[in-house]
């Protein structure tokens, strides 16, 4: 830019009808009566469902490429803010993968088959058929996403949210266990099965590697370390699920205006649900620079306390410490958690398999 500072700017072709994975196997694209041209943003930040040549259902979500092309990259470099012009669309070059990204994106793939879990979302295929990036081809989950389902059914019972977090930190605890940090857990990235068995989507098997060959748009949903640009611990993923189980359990905002030194807040509600909204490096700053706090008393609140295991929402608020050596673990969150199912004569289906097992081997 003239003034010295940098910008990120990108073209995309529309949402195509339909799109080609690795096997060769089409996958028809849902529409919408209405639709605009798909936008970056829109593409990122949404699933799209798609159905199989073979009649299976899936959904598809959108990476961006970090580098293009430096002929692609001139073409556009000048071009007008807005949507892409027929003239400009007409000059700009076909863009397909280098082969060093074609080879990237298929061990990335191929690393993401060898985490198999109950409690996490399949990635079924890949396709390059939209310029610029790559779809994932992701395993169909019929109830939507936990924040979805949990804001579409305002009383569901606190027992079942439970569940839905023993769900998630099953998953993390497979993750972590290998040394693998998700790096984005929140409301947005579980999804509920026709079951109602909760399953973690948006990891990956080498999150270093992804951010580096794809560009990963940042939510709010992140940990002090990971605001100031570092890749995501383990740690980080027990102060993101802290996050997300405030808003599971209050319907809250998790972050909160810092207070100024004259004891007026930084900001306003609607200013904080737009800084929350965009995410990214406005977010990130605002959180190194202390103008916006863990919402953690909200989990303190007689609400949560009467309705919640005391035992369980200290271990919450443990998550959300700022010293990553004082959170828990995903499993020892869960052992406590558990408490509560048992309490309401409930277990989970994997602790009743493991038992069945041990009953089968004693037997034998």
């Amino acid at each position: 830019m003239p003034d010295g500072t940098s910008t990120f700017r990108s073209v995309v072709p529309s949402m195509p009808a339909w799109i080609r994975d690795q096997h060769g196997l089409q996958w028809h694209l849902a529409r919408r009566r209405g639709d605009i041209e798909s936008t970056p943003v829109s593409m990122w930040q949404k699933r799209v469902l798609a159905l199989g040549s073979a009649g299976a259902l899936c959904s598809v979500s959108y990476l961006m490429y970090r580098e293009v092309h430096p002929v692609v990259a001139k073409v556009i470099r000048d071009a007008p803010l807005g949507p892409m012009s027929d003239t400009l669309r007409s000059a700009t070059p076909i863009f397909v993968p280098s082969s060093c990204q074609e080879a990237a994106a298929r061990r990335l793939f191929e690393k993401h088959q060898q985490l198999r879990h109950p409690n996490l979302l399949l990635c079924l295929g890949f396709s390059e058929s939209i310029e610029g990036g790559m779809m994932s081809i992701w395993e169909f989950s019929p109830g939507g996403t936990l924040r979805e389902l949990i804001f579409r059914y305002p009383r569901v019972k606190a027992v079942t949210i439970n569940r839905f977090g023993l769900h998630a930190l099953t998953a993390l605890s497979y993750l972590h266990e290998r040394g693998i940090a998700h790096g984005g857990v929140c409301l947005d990235n579980v999804l509920v099965s026709a079951d109602g068995k909760c399953r973690l989507t948006g990891h990956s098997g080498d999150r270093k590697a992804a951010c580096e060959l794809f560009y990963v748009h940042q939510t709010c949903y992140i940990s002090p370390r990971m605001a100031t640009g570092a890749l995501p611990t383990p740690q980080c993923d027990m102060f993101c699920f802290g996050l997300s189980t405030i808003e599971a359990l209050t319907k809250e905002p998790c972050w909160k205006w810092a207070t100024c030194e004259d004891g007026q807040s930084f900001g306003t509600s609607a200013e904080l649900a737009e800084l929350m909204k965009a995410g990214g490096k406005p977010f990130s700053d605002a959180l190194v620079q202390g103008r916006v706090v863990v919402n953690v008393d909200l989990l303190r609140g007689s609400d949560v306390v009467d309705n919640y295991s005391r035992n369980v929402v200290e271990s919450i608020i443990r998550c959300l410490s700022l010293d990553p050596s004082e959170r828990p673990t995903a499993m020892e969150v869960r052992e406590t958690s558990k408490e509560m199912l048992l309490q309401a004569g409930l277990t989970l289906e994997e602790d009743e398999l493991a038992v069945s097992t041990s009953d089968d081997d004693t037997c034998d």
